[in-house]
């Protein structure tokens, strides 16, 4: 049985990143390895998650990676985007480059930081970014945010209305 979560099915795997020399991605050794996952019944990929190391690479290496992954055939639909950066503006970037692409969806998990941080203080990241979350015609680009914060009452409502984060994902820690 295929549970979905968030209108997603099937298994989506968090890609590792093979590397150059120079460590610079491997564009062409990423696109065999995600062409071989698909052919094994993988429903889509995780770019730039946690598995992959993904707060190892810039938003401009990310967003070139998704873009050599689309030049060599896959699917936007088959793509969820890691944009989670400890920046607030380095997350929005992100997500506001890849929106015309037409990507499953982003992923954006709290920021990492030293020290304490409070709940208020994770669903106001969360709020903010979904406050500069563009806004264009057609569908819209989901963000899928750690299980349980896309549900909380502050994530759900900024400056009385909807917040666009509304879907999340389960998160195994």
């Amino acid at each position: 049985m295929t549970a979905s979560v968030g209108g997603l099915q099937g298994v989506w795997v968090d890609l590792l990143n093979p590397l150059n020399e120079d460590f610079s991605i491997s564009h062409k050794k990423l696109s065999t390895h995600v062409k071989t996952l698909g052919a094994k019944g993988v429903a889509g990929i995780v770019m730039f998650g946690h598995g992959g190391e993904g707060q190892a690479f810039s938003g401009s290496e990310r967003l070139e990676a998704v873009k050599q992954m689309m030049a060599h055939g896959v699917a936007g639909k088959d793509i969820l985007l890691h944009v989670g950066f400890s920046s607030l503006m380095d997350s929005v970037q992100l997500v506001r480059a890849v929106q015309p692409l037409g990507l499953r969806g982003c992923i954006v998990t709290p920021p990492l930081a030293e020290g304490s941080i409070t709940d208020t203080g994770l669903a106001e990241y969360f709020i903010q970014i979904a406050k500069k979350h563009p806004r264009r015609r057609g569908p819209a680009l989901p963000v899928f945010a750690r299980e349980g914060w896309a549900d909380r009452p502050e994530a759900q409502r900024h400056h009385g209305h909807p917040a666009p984060v509304t879907r999340c994902i389960p998160w195994v820690d």
